[in-house]
């Protein structure tokens, strides 16, 4: 199964990689193995690597806009208002705190 992907940086610095499954269903985030800073959140602690969910990350849905602010980023991007991954990807680098992502193209 494939997974759509993005890379979470913290501070600048690339700490993993977010994966969606092509179905949508399922996610996982992988930390950098080369990641030394703190963990991205106290939920997911740095010691385990690979983090697997069933739903969208609450940790990284937390990050999103809400409300008007949401409303209008969907609709300038044509999201669909339950597409997280997307929405994170249009947050970019305007998300709360000292996180960032960046898409990563796939072939």
């Amino acid at each position: 199964m494939g997974y759509k992907k993005i890379n979470i940086r913290v501070n600048g610095v690339s700490a993993g990689i977010l994966e969606e499954s092509e179905d949508g269903k399922k996610y996982r985030f992988i930390y950098d193995d080369n990641y030394i800073g703190e963990s991205i959140s106290f939920t997911m602690p740095v010691e385990k690597k690979i983090w697997e969910f069933e739903k969208f990350p609450e940790y990284f849905e937390n990050l999103l806009p809400e409300g008007l602010m949401l409303d209008g980023m969907c609709k300038l991007n044509e999201l669909g208002k339950n597409n997280y991954l997307l929405q994170l990807i249009a947050a970019g680098k305007n998300l709360l705190g000292n996180i960032e992502v960046q898409e990563i193209k796939q072939d």
